[in-house]
């Protein structure tokens, strides 16, 4: 692998810092998003006028599990404060599965952006989370001694393009 893309919750950006740091990675800020509900078109929710994070818990909510990967002892939604509230939780390592199962329930999925959801999914909508507070940093990653090839540029320059112009995205976080 020649770079990777690394999601963060914004608030547990120092832990994985400190694990990049041990690893001899390079990481370089990419763009910051808000949290969206990832849910099916007819969805209960999108009746409502205003939806608070109570609403949210009577429905199932997916999260993603990836057991059995180098880091799987971190979990990329582990620092929202609200998973114990809903009254189901279920957990998948297919987002295939995870999407053709939310576009014929009731369950929701928290995403770290709506970002071309209703493209890639048109059974589907994506509603902002409730909360504002949560949101989401990208990074690309690298090995130090690692030299960009033209491809790798490209790549990184026209993500920072699309992200830019489907986004409001936040500034860069300060150094730590």
């Amino acid at each position: 692998c020649d770079i990777g893309i690394l999601v963060v919750l914004a608030s547990d950006n120092s832990g994985w810092m400190n694990e990049l740091k041990k690893r001899k990675l390079s990481h370089h800020f990419l763009f910051r998003t808000s949290s969206y509900i990832i849910l099916r078109n007819g969805h209960p929710l999108l009746k409502q006028k205003e939806v608070r994070l109570s609403d949210l818990y009577q429905y199932p909510v997916f999260r993603t599990s990836y057991r059995g990967r180098l880091l799987d002892e971190y979990n990329l939604a582990s620092g929202f404060p609200f998973y114990d509230q809903f009254e189901q939780v279920i957990y998948t390592d297919s987002m295939r599965f995870m999407y053709k199962f939310i576009e014929r329930s009731d369950g929701i999925f928290i995403g770290s952006s709506g970002l071309h959801v209703t493209g890639l999914h048109p059974e589907l909508s994506a509603l902002p989370l409730p909360d504002p507070k949560i949101r989401w940093e990208y990074y690309y990653i690298h090995r130090p001694d690692y030299r960009f090839p033209k491809i790798a540029s490209d790549f990184i320059s026209r993500l920072k393009h699309v992200v830019n112009e489907e986004l409001p995205c936040g500034p860069e976080p300060s150094p730590r």
